[in-house]
Protein backbone atom coordinates (compact mmCIF):
# COMPACT_ATOMS: atom_id res chain seq x y z
CA UNK A 1 0.00 0.00 0.00
CA UNK A 2 1.37 3.37 -0.91
CA UNK A 3 2.25 6.46 1.94
CA UNK A 4 -0.75 8.50 0.00
CA UNK A 5 -3.09 5.43 -0.23
CA UNK A 6 -2.36 4.70 3.73
CA UNK A 7 -2.46 8.23 5.01
CA UNK A 8 -5.98 9.07 3.41
CA UNK A 9 -7.14 5.77 5.23
CA UNK A 10 -5.89 7.16 8.43
CA UNK A 11 -7.58 10.32 7.52
CA UNK A 12 -10.76 8.09 6.86
CA UNK A 13 -10.48 6.64 10.18
CA UNK A 14 -9.68 9.11 11.88
CA UNK A 15 -12.71 11.80 10.63
CA UNK A 16 -14.76 8.73 11.53
CA UNK A 17 -13.79 8.56 14.94
CA UNK A 18 -13.82 12.41 15.39
CA UNK A 19 -17.26 12.40 13.98
CA UNK A 20 -18.78 9.94 16.75
CA UNK A 21 -16.86 11.69 19.18
CA UNK A 22 -18.64 14.97 18.40
CA UNK A 23 -22.19 13.37 17.84
CA UNK A 24 -21.74 11.74 21.71
CA UNK A 25 -20.86 15.17 23.00
CA UNK A 26 -24.06 17.23 20.57
CA UNK A 27 -20.95 19.26 19.69
CA UNK A 28 -22.90 20.76 16.65
CA UNK A 29 -20.01 22.40 15.03
CA UNK A 30 -17.70 19.50 15.54
CA UNK A 31 -19.94 17.49 13.96
CA UNK A 32 -20.52 19.87 10.74
CA UNK A 33 -16.22 20.43 10.76
CA UNK A 34 -15.70 16.43 11.06
CA UNK A 35 -18.44 15.56 8.53
CA UNK A 36 -16.93 18.00 5.77
CA UNK A 37 -13.88 16.52 6.53
CA UNK A 38 -14.88 13.13 6.00
CA UNK A 39 -17.02 14.25 2.88
CA UNK A 40 -13.84 15.69 1.35
CA UNK A 41 -11.63 12.55 2.33
CA UNK A 42 -14.74 10.49 0.00
CA UNK A 43 -14.53 12.06 -2.91
CA UNK A 44 -10.52 12.02 -2.83
CA UNK A 45 -10.67 8.36 -2.35
CA UNK A 46 -12.92 7.82 -4.85
CA UNK A 47 -11.13 10.33 -7.53
CA UNK A 48 -8.36 8.15 -7.08
CA UNK A 49 -9.94 4.71 -6.86
CA UNK A 50 -8.89 3.97 -3.20
CA UNK A 51 -11.92 1.73 -1.53
CA UNK A 52 -13.04 3.15 1.52
CA UNK A 53 -12.35 1.06 4.62
CA UNK A 54 -15.10 -0.80 6.43
CA UNK A 55 -16.91 0.72 9.21
CA UNK A 56 -18.06 -2.71 11.09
Amino acid sequence: MGEFVHELIGGLREAHEKLDEAREDHDAYGIEVWQARLDALERLAEQHGVPLPDRA
